[in-house]
């Protein structure tokens, strides 16, 4: 990975009362919406909430609890919709909270460990040391593999 400072949006997923905090690239991320209705499509991947209307948009909708095996996501009122950019394409994924955008120097920068609990390295940006946290970096557009992004480019 080339060491260079980066800008997070920092977000939460837990799990057995477990939280783990992530961060995707703030060039990544669209907008942060609350959830709304996500219609279900049959046949898409179980990670795969459906789909859903955003200001005449139809995206696709992603649980990453479920793509990562964290289990799934339960609706409450820190639950947000992060609109990310994958590939030049809009896709909410949902998380449990959105808590700060915050940049990290180059020398808090970690490479990503080749085991990372149930996250593929490939999508690991690296590690960021901030204080006593360790936030996991992830570059959203190797989130899926071809056959998924395929078959989220078929829905919408």
């Amino acid at each position: 990975m080339a060491k260079e400072s980066i800008k997070l949006v920092v977000f939460t997923l837990e799990n057995n009362k477990i939280i783990y905090e992530y961060g995707i690239p703030i060039e990544q991320v669209h907008e942060i919406t609350r959830q709304g209705k996500t219609l279900a499509m049959p046949g898409m991947p179980d990670f795969v909430e459906g789909i859903m209307n955003l200001r005449s948009n139809v995206i696709p909708i992603i649980d990453l609890k479920k793509r990562f095996g964290l289990g799934t996501t339960v609706e409450k009122d820190t639950t947000r919709i992060m609109v990310i950019n994958i590939d030049n394409k809009k896709c909410g994924i949902v998380v449990d909270d959105v808590l700060e955008i915050i940049p990290i120097a180059s020398e808090e920068m970690e490479d990503a460990p080749t085991v990372t609990g149930g996250i593929s390295s490939n999508y690991i940006l690296g590690i960021g040391k901030v204080e006593n946290r360790l936030i996991i970096a992830l570059d959203m557009n190797k989130i899926l593999t071809g056959k998924e992004e395929k078959e989220l480019k078929n829905v919408v």
